[in-house]
């Protein structure tokens, strides 16, 4: 890879902030959401400087809406924007649209025996582990950089993404941070993580 990847996760859904599984189903981003979106695009762009990048995002609506609004601040150095259903959220059957604590309430094991990094493995009709990372490696290995390329995708599947670009098993990305105001710039065999703010000058 000649070229870098800049990775970023989805602004905030109302979802999110409900706690409520989303998988492959889906909610609009909120006010904040947007903004951190927003700011993503700006830091983004200072990161690209007068260089253009084409863009590739997951089909689901929240990874679109703010797709949009990083290419609102690129301009015209987004040169292409692309979508690849390989870089949907991994599917967790059943307990999407549900929070943890419903689950529980409701008699489900909800991840009883895991922690907070692999929980939803257990949701019946979930997507295997190894098929959810399959996809994303052939994504991976379809990319031919000839100039930046920008994902804008899911907070497990940056995890992964990012998990097999560094070496990592499935299950040790999973332990990785999805940010939502911040994003990653793989290069050089290293993941960097990159904030999304707004620095004001100092004079």
């Amino acid at each position: 890879m000649s070229a870098p990847i800049y990775v970023l996760r989805h602004g905030e859904t109302v979802w999110n902030t409900q706690h409520r599984q989303q998988g492959h189903r889906n909610s609009p981003l909120t006010a904040r959401g947007q903004e951190q979106a927003r700011r993503m695009g700006m830091a983004l762009g200072a990161c690209l400087g007068e260089e253009g990048a084409d863009l590739v995002s997951s089909t689901q609506g929240r990874a679109v809406q703010t797709a949009g609004i990083v290419i609102g601040q690129l301009g015209e150095r987004c040169l292409t924007w692309t979508r690849d259903a390989r870089l949907r959220e991994i599917g967790i059957g059943d307990w999407e649209g549900h929070t943890r604590e419903e689950l529980l309430a409701a008699g489900q094991q909800a991840g009883a025996s895991r922690d907070e990094s692999d929980w939803f493995l257990d949701a019946p009709g979930a997507e295997p582990l190894e098929a959810f990372a399959g996809r994303i490696r052939s994504f991976l290995d379809g990319v031919r950089l000839e100039r930046p390329l920008v994902v804008v995708c899911h907070g497990q599947t940056s995890m992964v993404l990012r998990g097999i670009y560094l070496g990592m098993t499935p299950e040790e990305s999973l332990r990785l941070d999805q940010p939502q105001d911040a994003f990653y710039r793989l290069a050089d065999g290293k993941a960097t993580h990159i904030p999304a703010q707004v620095i004001e000058p100092a004079f």
